[in-house]
């Protein structure tokens, strides 16, 4: 569960987010992942029957910008293919010009800002760039090797496209909580670790130096997580939550993999996983600096 906002949790949320985590339990794992970052897709296909199976794309139709974002760092938690991250993002930012199939699981998003660029296009029935919407039958489609290839890159090139409205504060929430759901496992699986291992007669987690470390990851973490839900409540701060979140989780893991000592540095670990992840992820969508000085200069206004 997630730490600091569990009593504003409604009974309903509580009861997704629980369900949530039980079907990835059962049908997704990190191998499973690695084996999509490698171009298995039937891992995919069976992950996307069980979540449309269970709704999980129809939440986010009439979901508050505060509960949509909170499942989005949940879901993202558990790495699943960034198609999954993606579609969800450009069902729930975009306009009618998707219909109703975009919240059941019919349709596959792929969403940047990038010109030409978008993650996982290869693998999306709708592919939106900036305020362009190409169908996948008008784009011709290069994948690249990517540093987290389970939300691969792709160069897109297009013969015609429309135009469709997109709610970019509300792409930079959303973006902003994935990210923050990265950063959370490593810190629990940090926390665990500097349980167990024992280096000089005591746990590491005795030593203040790992203490300290250990404390700021948290307090990074929650203080991202702490900005994207600020930000549900005026979208115009979510530019800023974003920046920071892809600021400072990516630093964050990269604390986790120091803390596992040489061990989390290797392939065996999955911490890399996530640190792949929450990079690629601050890369989706950019922001100019006019807009996020204008962006933090709100967040000064409430204080």
């Amino acid at each position: 569960m997630i730490i600091g906002v569990k009593d504003y949790l409604s009974d309903e949320l509580k009861l997704i987010l629980n369900n949530v985590n039980e079907l990835f339990s059962k049908t997704w794992s990190t191998t499973k992942l690695r084996s999509y970052g490698e171009g298995d897709a039937s891992v995919l296909d069976e992950l996307w029957r069980a979540l449309v199976d269970f709704g999980l794309f129809e939440f986010f139709r009439d979901a508050k910008p505060r509960d949509a974002a909170i499942l989005m760092e949940e879901v993202s938690s558990r790495l699943p293919p960034g198609i999954v991250i993606t579609t969800i993002i450009g069902a729930a930012a975009t306009g009618n010009e998707l219909g109703d199939e975009k919240y059941e699981g019919r349709l596959k998003i792929s969403i940047s800002n990038i010109a030409n660029m978008a993650p996982e296009a290869h693998r999306a029935d709708a592919i939106i760039i900036g305020d362009n919407l190409i169908w996948k039958d008008d784009a011709t489609v290069k994948p690249l090797n990517s540093l987290d290839n389970s939300i691969k890159w792709c160069q897109v090139s297009f013969r015609r496209s429309t135009k469709v409205s997109v709610n970019r504060d509300l792409v930079a929430l959303l973006l902003s909580a994935a990210i923050v759901g990265t950063g959370k496992p490593p810190l629990e699986l940090s926390v665990d670790y500097a349980k167990k291992r024992i280096a000089f007669g005591r746990p590491i987690g005795a030593f203040q130096a790992v203490k300290h470390k250990l404390v700021n990851m948290a307090l990074n973490i929650e203080l991202a997580r702490s900005l994207y839900l600020r930000a549900a409540d005026d979208l115009k701060l979510s530019p800023m939550a974003l920046d920071y979140a892809s600021r400072v989780v990516p630093n964050t893991i990269r604390d986790s993999i120091q803390v596992h000592g040489g061990i989390g540095f290797t392939d065996e670990l999955d911490l890399h996983l996530y640190l792949r992840r929450s990079v690629t992820l601050g890369k989706v969508y950019s922001f100019s600096m006019d807009e996020l000085w204008e962006s933090y200069d709100r967040s000064r206004v409430h204080e």
